[in-house]
């Protein structure tokens, strides 16, 4: 007589435990609903802190376990993965309950909770896709990012059958059973619930698309039964460019059985580029990001923040001081400007005072000075030539404070490697200088080089530069934009704090 447990009470089984291409294959057997759930965990244990991978079969798909097998050999290299078999599917049981977006996600949710998941990559194949986009923006917590296998998307299925979607009655095949027949017959419902909606603007997306699906929607395009092609009907769902793609692949609606190598090394990239990392603790209860990036990948809290452009401020003096250098206004870090006898309010400020005072102490006199020394044709053609944010100098001078220039944090990252990996077309002995003045002196073993910007609103603070230790860079860029009189001086305490504990 079988014994039958409470509900609440998760069954958690190790059915199997076998060492496969370096990771841990474990199976287990999780009540979820009062049902049978299956989960395939693989673990490599030789690497700290994975992030975990969900993965989520198709429609149809008998044994997701063997039919992710090729991808799962690839991406537990890195990751942490787990197969879900639905209910229906592989060694879980079959269910009489509903097959809406919300039982299913339901679903999903408390196995990941029995396995002690609480956020993942979701990495769905084709009517699974329609999950993914529920979970997250239902749940955006718990959902690092999309990982798209050629994913069913809510436009698609609408155009098409809206008028003739075809019901299943009975299974017609023995792969398929009762429960999967019913999650067919909810395919088209459960399109049009999510028709209106788009990916999270704040979500990383990798969405990977097969040539065999482009030429099919072509086709019915041609027939007339769509009217939208499978490229279009992706880019309609991204509301956030930089950190949501679409990448086309050679192969059938199941790429992953002949292109996981290329999807396992795309998503390394992708995600090491775009997840975010929890620097809730150095901000406080200031609202802001940080970017950081070692010549390999980026890390950042704020995937959107970063890509915001706003005022420079005071880092723009990294671009006068180099620009100043070029034109000969300024010799080296020891030329003098005489000060005009106006008291300001910073009493460093009331004096006369060399590159290297002015920088250190950001004494705004000194470098209008040397601006206006330059001229403002040649500042102009030289911030051009060196791509620095969105080069707009059209407003009222000085146009780097709370004018027309702005550039964001990523853009800030990306100059500072440009101009210190000399691929920018200025002097090395300038660059050289600038980092004598940069320097803010030994951090942590090694050696901290950057320049605050405060804004004269307190609205935007920034600090930007690089830490330096045994020849390798970690650069960087962090911004405040919202709190009680935000300052650099508050983002520079951010950012050594962060690389102090991270890096």
């Amino acid at each position: 007589m079988k014994k039958f447990l409470p509900c609440s009470v998760a069954i958690f089984s190790l059915i199997s435990s076998v060492s496969i291409c370096n990771a841990e294959y474990k199976l287990h057997e999780l009540t979820v609903c009062c049902q049978k759930m299956c989960a395939h965990v693989y673990e490599n244990n030789q690497k700290e802190n994975q992030k975990t991978i969900v993965l989520l079969s198709g429609w149809g798909t008998e044994n997701p376990n063997n039919d992710f097998k090729c991808l799962i050999d690839e991406l537990q290299k890195n990751f942490k993965v787990v197969v879900l078999d639905y209910f229906g599917y592989g060694n879980s049981d079959e269910t009489d309950r509903e097959r809406s977006n919300k039982d299913i996600v339901d679903e999903i949710n408390e196995a990941l909770e029995r396995l002690g998941i609480n956020k993942c990559i979701l990495m769905p194949h084709s009517m699974s896709g329609l999950y993914a986009l529920y979970l997250a923006s239902k749940f955006p917590e718990k959902v690092e990012a999309i990982v798209g296998i050629d994913m069913s998307l809510p436009q698609k299925q609408i155009e098409r059958w809206s008028n003739n979607f075809p019901l299943w009655k009975y299974p017609n095949d023995k792969k398929v059973n009762k429960t999967m027949v019913n999650q067919w017959n909810w395919f088209l419902k459960n399109s049009k619930e999510l028709e209106k909606t788009q990916y999270p603007e704040n979500l990383p997306v990798l969405a990977f698309i097969a040539s065999e699906q482009i030429e099919n929607v072509n086709s019915m395009i041609e027939s007339g039964e769509m009217k939208t092609s499978w490229e279009d009907i992706n880019k309609n769902m991204i509301t956030n460019d930089e950190i949501q793609k679409i990448i086309p692949l050679e192969g059938t609606h199941y790429l992953h059985h002949t292109q996981s190598a290329t999807i396992s090394e795309k998503l390394k990239d992708f995600f090491f580029e775009n997840i975010e990392l929890d620097f809730s603790k150095y901000f406080k209860n200031k609202n802001g990001c940080a970017l950081f990036f070692d010549n390999e990948k980026y890390y950042t809290n704020n995937s959107t923040l970063v890509n915001i452009e706003k005022s420079p401020c005071s880092t723009f003096k990294i671009v006068i001081t180099l620009a100043g250098l070029k034109y000969r206004i300024l010799q080296d870090e020891n030329t003098v400007i005489k000060w005009d006898g106006k008291k300001r309010y910073f009493d460093e400020w009331n004096k006369d005072l060399n590159l290297k005072e002015a920088f250190n102490s950001s004494a705004v006199w000194y470098f209008q000075e040397v601006a206006n020394k330059i001229g403002r044709k040649r500042l102009d053609e030289f911030i051009k030539s060196i791509s620095y944010g969105n080069c707009d100098t059209s407003g009222e001078f000085p146009f780097w404070l709370d004018s027309s220039l702005k550039i964001s944090p990523k853009q800030q990252v990306e100059f500072l490697r440009a101009l210190f990996e000399h691929n920018l077309s200025v002097d090395e002995t300038h660059i050289s200088i600038l980092k004598k003045i940069m320097s803010k002196g030994n951090l942590n073993g090694g050696n901290l080089y950057g320049k605050t910007g405060t804004s004269g609103e307190g609205n935007n603070g920034w600090f930007v530069g690089f830490y330096e230790k045994e020849n390798k860079k970690l650069y960087f860029a962090v911004n405040l934009s919202e709190g009680e009189n935000v300052s650099g001086k508050q983002a520079e305490s951010i950012a050594k704090n962060i690389i102090i504990d991270c890096f």
